[in-house]
């Protein structure tokens, strides 16, 4: 066994929940659904990553050849996802209609923004017409996918949520948390799994946060994966003023961040 495969291991022992992303999936796969594209969306943390490693672990085990592309590391353009490809598929200039049961997924497509329209006029429709592409990004994805051809037969978008509670208690358990101290980290985490994880490592390292005040490197952890760039000075000003005040308002924001209100406010309510 490689290094990866322990780590596909673990991931997979700590993988709670999501039943209903995979079923649809797993019906595009086994062919019950005509379902080829599906848009994952979701806040940053909530668990797409992980999700899109299950994904792949079952297109493996339908036969399938599978992809895992990573938005953060491609240039964002038509020939740096095509190099992206040829790398991945080990050939020099990838004949993708030629590659039958292709499950293709792309993380972190946020990244990949300016190349959005070519994916979607272009990339996507020279695939085998059994080929099934997953997309997953922190945006929810643009109006034009809605106005493709087929799309109500052939695509679906799926937002991706926290945790329920038996399923948030489940994964405490799996990583080692005893049971008798997930009432009192339930409540702090609100189901999202990257919460869980920080506070099931605050737990491992002897602490057991009451409230996430006590905890302030793990808010810190927290902020960079749900915001993680803030475009400059003004703007980390409107996110502290969200942290201070009951209700933040748009003249609000012009006491604290000035002329820049007006952009400021654009960006926060993009924010989760």
């Amino acid at each position: 066994m490689r290094l990866g495969d322990v780590l596909d291991e673990a991931r997979r022992r700590t993988f709670v929940g999501r039943d209903a992303e995979l079923t649809r999936f797993d019906d595009a796969l086994r062919g019950r659904s005509s379902q080829r594209v599906f848009l994952l969306h979701g806040v940053g943390g909530i668990g797409k990553s992980t999700l899109l490693g299950e994904f792949r672990e079952h297109a493996v085990a339908a036969g399938r050849p599978a992809v895992l592309l990573d938005g953060r590391e491609i240039d964002p353009s038509p020939d740096g996802l095509r190099a992206a490809l040829a790398r991945s598929l080990d050939a020099r200039e990838p004949h993708l209609g030629e590659l039958p049961g292709l499950a293709l997924m792309v993380d972190h497509y946020e990244n990949l923004t300016p190349a959005d329209r070519w994916v979607r006029g272009e990339l996507l429709p020279e695939l085998a017409d059994d080929a099934i592409a997953v997309l997953a990004g922190r945006d929810a994805p643009d109006a034009a996918w809605r106005r493709m051809p087929g799309w109500r037969e052939l695509g679906a978008v799926l937002r991706l949520d926290g945790l329920d509670r038996e399923e948030r208690s489940e994964f405490l358990t799996r990583v080692g948390v005893p049971d008798d101290l997930h009432p009192a980290l339930l409540p702090l985490a609100r189901g999202h799994p990257l919460a869980l994880a920080l506070l099931a490592d605050a737990v491992s390292e002897g602490e057991l946060p009451t409230e996430l005040a006590d905890a302030p490197d793990l808010v810190s952890a927290l902020l960079e994966g749900v915001v993680s760039q803030v475009p400059g000075e003004a703007y980390a000003t409107g996110l502290a003023t969200c942290a201070v005040a009951w209700s933040t308002t748009e003249d609000l924001l012009g006491i604290t961040v000035g002329r820049e209100a007006p952009e400021v406010w654009d960006w926060l309510v993009r924010q989760p």
